[in-house]
């Protein structure tokens, strides 16, 4: 990894220059602590120490920076790779041999079991810091260069001539196992994965620091630092840098004692910003589907875009691929001022199925560019629901088996806004069941998404009670029926149509003769020249499919829910007449 050591005392970020002294404090202070945490993936009493140090940084906000540092016999390299070469020289250089561990400000000669950090920081918190640290990173996205400037004030003489400089670059939210995950529940993501926080990625100085000096009284000293960010640390099974999740700290520490520098005199994070000195530079952070929940093949791709130029972003010309298919350009107009975001949104289509969707930026103010970025996305099976009027009112129920704490589920619109959602509900006694409705009212041009999960896998049924999902109308009519044999997880999707659209499609004048109407175990349908007729439910599904050999014809609907039916009836000419029949058996 490219480091290079500037000598540079100011830095243009969007317009503004940053001159000495822009950063630090001059006013004497107490001394920040520096935790630097031995741990790793297959330490079962590691997440105990993670859950400690989180309680000292809430304890005492501002003050504690917590590194968490994998090294040692615990340590994997199966994904995701935490390990780091300075994490083994940490580890040799301190000595340590026990797991959780910890340096509190280096003031010890090796590490601390976690059980006594807490005293070892009320120990190190009211004391008079010699020197005040602070600073920025600023990352410039399309070239990962990071420009790093520290400033270290001294507000009283340190005990050394020269102290060290040391910059350390985190990374957080990192998702992965943990042995033992469940001693720290507030890490813990989707049952099993833990959330790492705080890990150690690189060190942008030399492992030991960078010497500063003098360290005398009313001295300002500044460092400048370029650094190149690589796109992946750790090898094998290396985790991806991702920018938003980036940290870095800076920390003095007095001398070298043996293969270290210590102790800490102080310890401060670098404000990080995403930004350059070119005047137009569209960062493309994220793209992504606006909705999960979407009734059509065109589905609303978002962009979000980064301003990290020093002029604002007027236009931006986009190209949309799906599966490497023919490329469709979009250009968006707008303003975008410098270091501000902007989420853009444009329809493409994009058929059923999985697709992978390339979204790329060729030109930004009516300058050429290149950035480029793909995700996946899923386009959905859906059915059409028909309703009589503008919105109508449905019942929900969920028949839970007794494991009910295993149940939640959901309704979300294509806004993305919950409407309704329920569980986990409470466990039962034996192979009982227990039934949970609610109202949901649809509107015409509503699409929703249905959600049922279980979070054991076993779905809602079978030797735990024979549980199901059901939609119901205001008649009484069974709109969705669905069993409990689902797994983990399963959904619906409806698009909510007023029903007048179909009667618009019906012919006053024609010859048939459909009865009765509403119907019970028997329609009949009379006309002359009829081919076949076709029974649709709400949801637009076939249930009938009849082929016709006289002029009246008559159905066995006995198998039919109740509710209300779509009739086509087609021709010796293939035209179709559309009909609306009742049935109530």
């Amino acid at each position: 990894m490219k480091k290079l050591l500037l000598s540079i005392c100011a830095f243009l970020l969007c317009g503004q220059s940053l001159y000495s002294q822009e950063f630090v404090s001059t006013e004497v202070v107490d001394r920040n602590i520096l935790i630097e945490e031995f741990t790793g993936k297959a330490c079962i009493n590691c997440p105990l120490g993670h859950a400690t140090a989180n309680m000292l940084v809430d304890e005492n906000p501002g003050r504690i920076y917590i590194v968490n540092v994998h090294a040692g016999y615990y340590s994997t390299t199966a994904y995701p790779n935490l390990n780091t070469n300075m994490g083994d020289s940490l580890l040799l250089a301190h000595n340590v041999g026990l797991f959780p561990s910890a340096l509190i400000n280096r003031t010890s000669d090796g590490s601390l079991p976690y059980n006594t950090w807490e005293n070892t920081v009320a120990q190190q918190l009211p004391l008079t810091a010699e020197c005040n640290v602070a600073g920025q990173v600023v990352i410039n996205p399309v070239s990962r260069i990071a420009t790093v400037i520290v400033e270290v004030y001294y507000t009283s003489d340190s005990n050394e001539e020269a102290n060290y400089l040391t910059i350390y670059m985190l990374q957080d939210s990192i998702i992965g196992n943990q042995t033992g995950h469940g001693y720290n529940p507030d890490q813990v993501v989707n049952g099993e994965q833990y959330c790492h926080q705080h890990i150690l990625r690189d060190v942008i100085t030399p492992t030991w620091g960078d010497e500063i000096a003098p360290t005398t009284a009313g001295t300002l000293i500044t460092k400048t630092y370029e650094y190149e960010i690589p796109e992946i640390i750790g090898d094998p099974n290396g985790v991806e840098i991702d920018f938003d999740n980036l940290h870095f700290f800076a920390f003095v520490t007095e001398k070298h004692q043996g293969s270290s520098t210590k102790p800490v005199l102080n310890v401060n994070s670098l404000n990080t910003f995403l930004g350059s000195q070119e005047e137009t530079l569209p960062y493309l952070k994220e793209i992504f589907p606006k909705s999960q929940v979407a009734c059509s093949d065109d589905r609303a791709i978002s962009a979000k875009v980064q301003n990290c130029g020093t002029q604002d972003i007027t236009s931006i010309k986009f190209e949309y691929k799906v599966d490497n298919a023919d490329v469709t350009e979009f250009t968006w107009e707008g303003t975008i001022a410098s270091g501000e975001i902007a989420i853009i949104d444009n329809d493409v289509n994009i058929p059923l199925g999985n697709h992978v969707v390339e979204v790329r930026i060729v030109e930004t103010n009516g300058q050429t560019f290149d950035m480029e970025m793909t995700t996946s996305v899923a386009t959905q099976e859906y059915q059409t629901l028909y309703i009589d009027e503008t919105e109508k009112e449905f019942t929900l129920q969920i028949m839970q088996d007794k494991h009910g704490k295993q149940t939640t589920w959901d309704v979300v619109s294509s806004e993305n806004e919950v409407l309704l959602s329920g569980g986990p509900y409470n466990t039962l006694i034996g192979g009982s069941t227990e039934l949970h409705e609610e109202q949901l009212l649809l509107h015409d041009g509503d699409c929703i998404k249905f959600t049922i999960r279980d979070s054991e896998g076993d779905g809602i049924c079978c030797v735990n009670g024979d549980g199901y999902y059901r939609l119901i109308d205001s008649e009484g009519n069974i709109i969705i029926d669905g069993d409990g044999e689902f797994g983990s997880e399963t959904f619906f999707m409806l698009n909510v149509v007023r029903g007048d659209a179909i009667e618009e499609m019906t012919n006053d004048d024609t010859p048939y003769n459909i009865y009765p109407n509403p119907a019970n175990g028997i329609i009949t349908i009379e006309g002359e020249n009829i081919n076949n007729i076709m029974l649709f439910n709400t949801l637009g599904q076939l249930v009938k499919d009849v082929k016709v050999t006289s002029n009246s014809t008559s159905i066995n609907i006995d198998d039919l829910q109740n509710g209300m039916y779509i009739v086509n009836i087609i021709d010796d000419k293939s035209c179709v007449k559309t009909y609306k029949v009742s049935v109530q058996n």
